[in-house]
């Protein structure tokens, strides 16, 4: 069962990597530096739309935001998908003409967010990994 303030802890760590990672993201996709927060709505309909909560036991009271957060930490902590990985794979189908219309940018983003989600959720021990978080982190660091 998922410890939720562990979870919500770890959830902060993939906070900055999501944002860095869409922040890198939009940077490839424009060709300027880029720095973004990415919204917790985005992140919810990506959960949302691959039915996350059912498929991690013990989620219960866990926000969907929180929940993809620690996910995406949890996975890059236990290189289940690397930072190089995350960004390649938010791009896809993303160009700059979508960035002019503001609904196309999110849709794509939201649906290749869900598809990485989909593909790491078998992979990664949440509960695991943020029990053991120090550990995950000081093996990531070494390697």
């Amino acid at each position: 069962i998922v410890n939720k303030g562990e979870v919500k802890n770890l959830a902060r760590l993939g906070d900055a990597l999501l944002n860095f990672a869409f922040s890198l993201a939009l940077s490839l996709v424009t060709g300027k530096p880029q720095g973004i927060k990415v919204p917790d709505e985005l992140l919810a309909k990506s959960a949302k739309m691959i039915n996350l909560k059912s498929r991690i036991r013990g989620c219960k009271g866990i926000e969907n935001a929180d929940l993809v957060e620690a996910l995406v930490a949890a996975a890059w902590l236990s290189n289940v998908i690397s930072l190089n990985e995350l960004v390649l794979k938010l791009t896809r189908g993303v160009d700059v003409l979508m960035l002019l219309y503001h609904n196309m940018q999110e849709d794509v983003f939201v649906k290749n967010l869900a598809s990485i989600l989909n593909e790491i959720v078998e992979e990664v021990d949440l509960d695991l990994c943020a029990e053991d978080f120090i550990l995950h982190l000081r093996r990531k660091l070494e390697s």
